[in-house]
């Protein structure tokens, strides 16, 4: 996809250089994604094997094709979770063999369940888990999957009663 003007929304010609704007929105982007991603509360390493999983993971792959090449019209033969990516299509981003949406680092499905947990962790409630959840990472379904991880969560369950209101 080629850069958009701002106000015509209409694609810029690729024979033409950038504009000193352009290039400053696109310097501003790339510094934008990359605080992201040292802001992130994951440890380097963490990053590292995220970016790793990336690579491999089946529903990734394609996602990084579509977001460079644009995604198909027939909704129909998207498998998996790329219809739901689809829809977010304008706020994801890749950079440095990450996808990034928002404010959040897309997690490969392989990392999902150990995010989880870690997220869980302190088993500090659904809405909490969920307000660091969305600080830091999304897939889609994240917030389904916390609501199950914490309602299975036989820890909160036998404390649940016992809290007040």
């Amino acid at each position: 996809m080629h850069i958009a003007d701002t106000l015509s929304r209409s694609y810029l010609n690729k024979e033409e250089p950038p504009s000193t704007v352009e290039k400053e929105i696109a310097e501003d982007t790339v510094v934008s994604i990359n605080t992201i991603i040292t802001d992130a509360p994951v440890s380097s390493s963490r990053i590292d094997k995220i970016r790793e999983e990336c690579a491999r993971d089946e529903e990734i792959q394609p996602l990084r094709e579509y977001l460079h090449n644009g995604f198909l019209q027939d909704n129909s033969k998207l498998c998996g979770n790329l219809r739901q990516y689809r829809a977010l299509a304008n706020e994801l981003y890749e950079q440095d063999g990450l996808i990034l949406y928002n404010n959040g680092i897309v997690i490969p499905t392989v990392m999902q369940k150990d995010i989880l947990f870690r997220i869980h962790e302190g088993h500090l409630g659904m809405d909490k888990c969920k307000a660091l959840a969305r600080s830091a990472m999304f897939w889609p379904g994240i917030n389904q999957d916390i609501e199950n991880t914490v309602g299975r969560c036989p820890t909160c369950n036998m404390f649940r009663s016992r809290q007040t209101s």
